[in-house]
């Protein structure tokens, strides 16, 4: 029996037929006995995840004391970004000491220090006293802070900053490359490219950012930031017939990005040795939905709230909010038909709740040359 949905409910139909880790210990050691001492996670990075809010829980689970973790795809919720090649973690902290806690603006206590390791290798951090204050390499004429950039384990702080500081058109865009930073840092591995940065605002406090993407991607930083950050919501992803919502949900890093390498995509293969398609249905706060569509393989994809809207493929007829609403219809990668359904195609699937998957009922071959999916994107009833 069918699960009753609400009005407003999003949901994908989908019609189609068809490791072993190694245990790491890192240690983080931390020397301070006062605990007015404050240790802080600005930023951390694992392959091309954005995994600082769970460094930063797992700083605050047992403060103060040894700490241990194994770094690896595991700690990091089962998802490999980049498969069958080595990863860069990269931890940026900021260690404020006794005295010196409060506002954002109290900057010249503060220490920082970024730390970058490979997968597989042990951590220890010590925190001390002896670190120097934080002295940033530059600052672009519109107050952007560039903390620190790594290309893989390399430290390319001092070019992004460079290149930041001579920038004048929105936005600062920075190639991950090795021709952008001069070196080959790791010949045969997949790399990535990790900025942090911070916008400083007029009463001196620190807006902390960071981006990370895979070799031959590009980063793209607003010089300035938004006034409200509006919140992206995942409604529904489905890679094959594969829901991947949660899973790329919980990769939307805390300034509301999302980068999908479609050459990792979720650890398990639904068709294996098959290229498949991925459909993702979201929207950012106060805006309309949207609707990419890919297929893996197809490098990186970078969801953003400065990006132009994705609607090629959505119903332009209106909802009724007393009636199911097909919003679109996904056939293979769309390949050859960048529009939406014919208007009777729409109303078929509406009024008559089932149609044939092929190429001669949708008039196009969505993926030649390889099994294909529907997606089929409705919701119960109309929403904002």
């Amino acid at each position: 029996m069918e699960k009753a949905h609400k009005p407003g409910d999003w949901q994908v139909r989908i019609t189609a037929r068809r490791i072993r880790e190694p245990f790491i210990i890192a240690t983080i050691r931390s020397p301070f006995v006062d605990t007015t001492w404050q240790i802080d996670a600005v930023s951390a990075t694992y392959g091309t995840l954005d995994v600082t809010n769970r460094i930063e829980q797992f700083l605050r689970k047992d403060y103060g004391i040894l700490q241990a973790f194994v770094p690896n795809n595991a700690f990091f919720g089962g998802f490999d970004p980049i498969p069958n090649y080595v990863k860069a973690f990269i931890l940026v902290c900021r260690i404020t000491p006794p005295g010196v806690l409060g506002t954002g603006s109290e900057r010249s206590g503060w220490f920082f220090q970024t730390r970058r390791f490979l997968e597989g290798q042990v951590i220890a951090l010590t925190y001390d006293t002896t670190l120097p204050r934080f002295n940033p390499p530059a600052m672009s004429s519109q107050n952007i802070l560039i903390l620190d950039a790594s290309y893989y384990t390399l430290d390319v702080t001092t070019i992004v900053a460079r290149i930041a500081a001579a920038q004048r058109e929105q936005p600062l865009l920075i190639r991950a490359t090795n021709a952008q930073f001069g070196i080959d840092p790791a010949p045969l591995q997949a790399k990535q490219l990790s900025i942090t940065y911070a916008y400083c605002s007029a009463d001196g406090s620190f807006d902390y950012h960071v981006q990370v993407v895979r070799e031959g991607g590009i980063i793209a930083i607003p010089l300035q930031p938004h006034t409200v950050e509006p919140m992206l919501t995942i409604h529904a992803a489905y890679w094959a017939d594969l829901d991947v919502t949660q899973s790329l949900q919980s990769r939307v890093s805390h300034n509301q990005f999302l980068h999908i390498d479609t050459f990792a995509i979720h650890p398990f293969d639904p068709w294996y040795n098959v290229s498949k398609t991925l459909s993702i249905m979201y929207q950012y706060t106060g805006g309309p939905l949207q609707l990419v569509v890919c297929h893996d393989g197809s490098d990186m994809v970078l969801i953003s709230p400065t990006d132009p809207p994705q609607k090629n493929f959505f119903n332009p007829a209106g909802r009724d909010k007393d009636k199911l609403n097909i919003l679109a219809v996904i056939w293979g990668a769309m390949y050859g038909h960048l529009e939406p359904m014919d208007a009777s195609q729409f109303l078929w699937i509406t009024e008559k709740r089932r149609f044939p998957c092929t190429n001669e009922w949708f008039k196009f071959d969505g993926r030649p040359n390889w099994p294909k999916t529907c997606h089929v994107f409705y919701s119960a009833g109309s929403s904002k």
